[in-house]
């Protein structure tokens, strides 16, 4: 038996007849009174716990108090910051009035993983007696995994494999009829469900869509760039015409692209998990996994890839062996200079560009000049350092027997323009520190970067161009915003002077040493050769993104410019649209700022999110683990930069915070780009949520020498700042010590 008091209670002010039309009704039993906000169960926002809810009341008087103190409680503290925080300014309040049951078992049910957002997984947690002792932590539950008609238990409650199933049903019955996972609390007695509550799961991350009907296979191009944070729709644009992607789906602020097709051409397969293996292991596994469905992958139509190869792939790494041949290490300032001149040119075309033909002009830019650029003859010689690092290797294990020798040869390499802006940030910092009224001013807030010098000035005309993030056009770039340059020069404050020198210099010795050593023993000119041309060509490798980078800064320059001058609303706005609706816009036509206003709500929810690295159209998502030498307890990752290090954790998902971080501290963190490569001059260690064998901050942590692991999900959430924790960069583990 249940009871509702109605929405118009609480909108007219609580008018006397309720109490009346209460006081007539027989209430015997022990009633739950729960809040049922208008606002809440939304698909994006649940309100679960913000307003109160009352169990194990009875009597007229206590029952009329109960729901009193639910109405009130919409406008309690924690209530009145969710609304805020999701833009929630319509609401009232109604409150339902249930007979209690007293269970022998009760819990709920997931539809749908929250934690991984697999919808063809259910999960059931179960305690005994009522489900407050679960959602209290009073009880430790049973939980019950569903997966194609399997079940994996933990724990010890005892309900029949029967009544799960019979209860996934139930589950199932409930999801179809509001048409979304729902998370759903239940109670069993006498051997009969009882249903309390259902409600939308609101942390599901999208699902992409497939076009066919046929089930396809995405992965995250986050997880490869290692920028996982929400794109907003205009980054989105570029990324994806860079890419030649015909078809990228757009889920939850992220760009998935889509594999399917590539699954079943065993070259270009061969080619991702290449690609996969070296940027981030958990994607390679789990593509490993879906290539283990024969069926699936016979059953793949034919059609057109969803992405195109570069036309120039072959004729670029034949280029690069040509150059190693001749040992031809001019390429590196001609392809320099050849770079700069791209850039002074495009500043100079851009100029003569307004309105829509602006838009037109980026456009055919990064068709015609960006992608050419990115795919410069330069990639080739970058792609057979790559293959020379193996061969490299595999000599150290035969002569020295090391098996990590390339991140000593790796370490303070030539021709790293990433490496090179962390050096010459430290720099600054070296002056900053002989000013300590610019060190007070700095640490109190200060922004205006003309204090600290001209030096600073040169720095921007170089990197200005540069973020965290910086694959997204939107970021705001270090000219910007300086905020998080100040944050980290004030961690780079906590170093000696000459810090970023001397770590610099004592990895150029470390590096001579162990070649010195190898060559003594292998006693090979091809060797020599291949190690010169290593050291002297892979620091290259972040070269053409900072280029990308430079022009992107040209693009929008421009795009900020022309939305001033035709007077759009807030700058931010050009953001929300795509190129069409960008053109549009310049062009002088309306511009839909509701459907702008909507996708800043929505964006704002998305980031919250934890996009999947491998999933399906219909919601099934891969969940990779990565095999390794772990103690018990510890958090599993991939070791990326050999070594073993104890020290406290610094916790950080936003670069602006860099400044809190001490000497001797291990930087947790969901991801590093170039941005953060300034930070790696302040920590003994690395751990991060995201990446590789060769992404950025594996490569850096391996050129300064710092233990690293990556790929450790949820590090940010399950390691606390302050925590003592040991990092294993060879195994790939990290243990939380007492």
């Amino acid at each position: 038996m249940g009871y509702v008091i109605t929405t118009k209670v609480f909108d007219e002010k609580y008018p006397i007849e309720w109490e009346t039309e209460l006081s007539s009704l027989s209430l015997n039993g022990i009633y739950a009174v729960r809040s049922s906000s208008t606002a809440e169960d939304m698909p994006a926002n649940s309100f679960a716990g913000q307003q109160d809810t009352y169990l194990n009341i009875s009597g007229l008087e206590n029952i009329k108090n109960a729901i009193n103190n639910c109405f009130a409680s919409i406008n309690n503290e924690r209530a009145l910051h969710y609304r805020e925080k999701n833009g929630i300014h319509t609401f009232s309040m109604a409150v339902v009035l249930q007979e209690m049951v007293a269970p022998e078992y009760s819990g709920v049910m997931f539809t749908a993983d929250p934690s991984s957002s697999d919808r063809l997984t259910t999960i059931i947690e179960a305690v005994s007696g009522l489900g407050e002792e679960l959602v209290s932590g009073r009880k430790i539950p049973t939980m019950y995994k569903i997966k194609n008609g399997n079940i994996q238990k933990s724990g010890e409650n005892k309900i029949s494999d029967e009544k799960i199933y019979e209860l996934v049903q139930i589950g199932n019955k409930i999801q179809n009829s509001f048409g979304s996972e729902q998370d759903i609390e239940w109670c069993l007695k006498d051997d009969t469900f009882y249903i309390v509550q259902a409600r939308p799961i609101t942390t599901l991350y999208p699902k992409p869509q497939s076009s066919d009907g046929f089930k396809r296979c995405y992965y995250s191009m986050g997880h490869l760039q290692m920028m996982t944070n929400t794109i907003l729709p205009l980054g989105g644009e570029f990324l994806s015409l860079m890419m030649g992607t015909e078809s990228p789906s757009f889920c939850g602020g992220r760009i998935y692209v889509d594999i399917t097709r590539h699954l079943k051409s065993l070259f270009r397969r061969n080619l991702l998990l290449w690609e996969f293996k070296g940027f981030d292991k958990r994607i390679y596994d789990g593509v490993q996994e879906v290539l283990q469905r024969k069926e699936y992958i016979r059953s793949i139509p034919k059609g057109e890839f969803s992405f195109k190869l570069p036309k120039n792939i072959l004729p670029t790494i034949i280029m690069g062996w040509k150059t190693y041949i001749k040992n031809d290490v001019s390429v590196i300032q001609k392809y320099f200079r050849r770079m700069e001149d791209s850039v002074k040119e495009l500043e100079k075309e851009i100029a003569n560009h307004h309105e829509g033909e602006l838009v037109s002009f980026i456009e055919r830019d990064i068709q015609n000049n960006l992608v050419k650029a990115f795919r410069d003859p330069i990639w080739g010689c970058i792609s057979v350092a790559r293959v020379i690092a193996s061969y490299i290797k595999k000599k150290s294990e035969k002569y020295i027997g090391e098996n990590d020798i390339i991140s000593e040869i790796g370490k303070s390499i030539p021709n790293n323009i990433t490496s090179e802006m962390g050096i010459e940030l430290g720099r600054i910092a070296d002056i900053v520190r002989r000013q300590p009224e610019l060190v007070d001013y700095l640490k109190n807030g200060g922004e205006d970067i003309t204090k600290i010098g001209t030096e600073f000035s040169a720095f921007l005309n170089k990197y200005g161009c540069r973020c965290s993030g910086e694959i997204d056009i939107t970021k705001p770039r270090y000219s910007e915003e300086h905020k998080a340059l100040i944050a980290i020069l004030l961690a780079d404050l906590n170093q000696p002077d000459g810090h970023a020198d001397i770590i610099f210099e004592r990895g150029l010795k470390e590096s001579q040493k162990v070649i010195d050593e190898l060559l003594m023993k292998a006693k090979s000119k091809v060797l020599k050769k291949r190690i010169l041309f290593y050291r002297n060509f892979w620091g290259l490798r972040e070269a053409p993104k900072y280029y990308m980078m430079r022009q992107f800064w040209v693009y929008k320059q421009a795009l900020i410019k022309e939305a001033k001058r035709l007077g759009i609303r807030n700058i931010d706005d050009i953001y929300y649209m795509d190129f069409k609706e960008l053109k549009s816009a310049f062009c002088g036509n309306k511009i839909n700022y509701e459907k702008i206003d909507k996708m800043k709500i929505d964006y704002n929810h998305y980031e919250i999110l934890n996009p999947p690295r491998i999933v399906f159209s219909d919601g099934e998502v891969i969940k990779t683990f990565h095999d390794t030498k772990a103690p018990n307890n510890s958090l599993v990752g991939i070791g990326v930069s050999k070594g073993t290090i104890i020290g406290r954790a610094r916790v950080i998902v936003d670069i602006f915070n860099a400044k809190d971080i001490q000497q001797g501290e291990i930087l947790v963190t969901r991801f590093t780009d170039p941005s953060w490569t300034p930070v790696f001059l302040s920590i003994i260690g690395l751990v991060t949520e995201v990446g590789g064998m060769v992404t950025h901050g594996s490569v850096v942590a391996r050129e300064y020498g710092l233990p690293a692991v990556v790929g450790v999900d949820n590090a940010t959430k399950s390691i606390c700042t302050g925590d003592m924790i040991r990092v294993n960069g060879e195994d790939g583990w990290v243990e939380i010590l007492p």
